[in-house]
């Protein structure tokens, strides 16, 4: 009935890898994509005048455009979607989590046909980001589970192997200190006082870095290498802090520390960061991918985006307390390989020191649990972890049972 209707198709993605992926894609559907994401010049006159050409020449009934965000907002790509018209305008939002700001919104088209795709729409606490996402692009439709997709085969299963480690006396210290400032300004937010949410920013960076950075980390890190062989296709995510060292006079970042244990020990490794270019990072996804190196150290940059099938260990240093980057994390890790049978996670769970008698080590445990309980309970060796997942909340006074609901409502909601 609508083979003859006249179809411009926008999908818009947050990062260049997504894009190239996306066009990959729609090859294998005989559609050749407008690329907006390189130079203006490359793209500008092309799309006008295939959208121009969409209204005169019959035979054309479909016009694919894949864009990023950036590019999605500008002036000028704008002044060609007006050349649209919208009932003919079916948008795709890739990653569509990015488009929960008001300026990325304003640049959202009116389209008859919309569709947004994320493994992880909104958080539990982002009730707000949740109401903007919906307010365009609706209700949930449809949706997919991690459980559904390893029982499918579409993922691997997955063995879960939480490593315990503690804060140092001064760690937990600084993570009190801030903790008290961050409650106060809090408050004082509440109560509908002004506060300066740069220093509020600052101080949760701050304290998350505390955790990411926390010495005993490397140290559980080192014994546990040198008791295993060396692995390929292993991921080992790092957060982006430094510590201050007796050995050396500089701060040394995570990922720095991380890579010299490996090649202390023999590992083959390559560093995957914001500070590689595009092109580089291909080369290393495919030296990964060869076996040329055993191993990548990660910072957030693999969260979304570059796919890694073959990756079959990871090593978690980061402890992200952040639904959407643990869960990106671990989709990352379960994609299906050949010989890939499942994937092996370790994760690194902090606690406070063990001398600690504060007020404020409760609610780590409790974060730290939440993703804990989230990885433990659909893993081959979910039983195990639960046990020790509910030795650590009786030591904390913790209720596990209360996590579990939450986990249960929020995966309920949609998040």
């Amino acid at each position: 009935k609508h083979s003859n209707r006249k179809i411009v198709i926008v999908i818009a993605v947050p990062y260049q890898i997504l894009a190239d992926q996306w066009y990959e894609v729609l090859k294998l559907f005989n559609l050749s994509a407008i690329r907006c994401y390189i130079s203006k010049t490359k793209w500008q006159t092309a799309l006008r005048s295939s959208l121009t050409n969409l209204k005169l020449i019959p035979e054309k009934t479909i016009v694919p455009i894949i864009v990023v965000n950036r590019t999605l907002q500008t002036p000028e790509f704008q002044e060609c979607l007006e050349l649209v018209d919208e009932g003919s305008l079916f948008f795709i939002g890739d990653e569509c989590h990015h488009h929960a700001s008001e300026a990325v919104l304003k640049a959202l088209p009116k389209a008859r046909f919309k569709i947004g795709l994320s493994a992880t729409p909104w958080s539990r606490r982002e009730t707000e980001r949740r109401e903007m996402l919906q307010g365009y692009y609706g209700g949930i439709i449809a949706d997919y589970s991690i459980e559904d997709a390893i029982e499918q085969e579409v993922l691997c299963p997955y063995e879960y192997h939480p490593l315990i480690v503690r804060l140092t006396e001064g760690e937990m210290e600084n993570y009190d200190e801030l903790s008290k400032r961050i409650n106060q300004l809090l408050a004082i937010r509440g109560s509908g006082g002004r506060i300066s949410e740069q220093e509020l920013t600052a101080k949760l960076m701050a304290r998350k870095r505390i955790l990411g950075s926390a010495n005993e980390k490397f140290i559980k890190l080192e014994g546990f290498l040198d008791e295993s062989q060396i692995t390929d296709h292993t991921l080992f995510y790092c957060g982006d802090g430094s510590v201050e060292l007796d050995s050396i006079e500089e701060p040394i970042r995570d990922v720095e520390r991380t890579s010299t244990i490996l090649r202390q020990r023999g590992w083959k490794t390559s560093r995957f960061t914001a500070q590689q270019t595009y092109k580089q990072r291909g080369m290393i996804m495919q030296s990964f991918l060869n076996e040329h190196i055993n191993a990548m150290v990660a910072i957030r940059v693999l969260d979304e985006g570059f796919d890694v099938p073959s990756c079959s260990r990871a090593f978690l240093l980061a402890s992200s307390t952040n639904e959407r980057q643990f869960i990106q994390r671990r989709g990352r890790i379960l994609r299906r390989y050949p010989g890939k049978s499942k994937a092996v996670i370790y994760d690194f769970i902090v606690l406070p020191h063990e001398n600690y008698a504060g007020s404020y080590g409760s609610s780590m445990v409790q974060s730290e649990l939440y993703r804990f309980f989230e990885f433990a309970r659909i893993s081959l060796n979910s039983e195990e972890c639960l046990s020790t997942a509910d030795d650590i909340a009786q030591a904390y006074q913790v209720d596990l049972a209360e996590i579990e609901n939450t986990l249960r409502e929020a995966i309920e909601d949609g998040y």
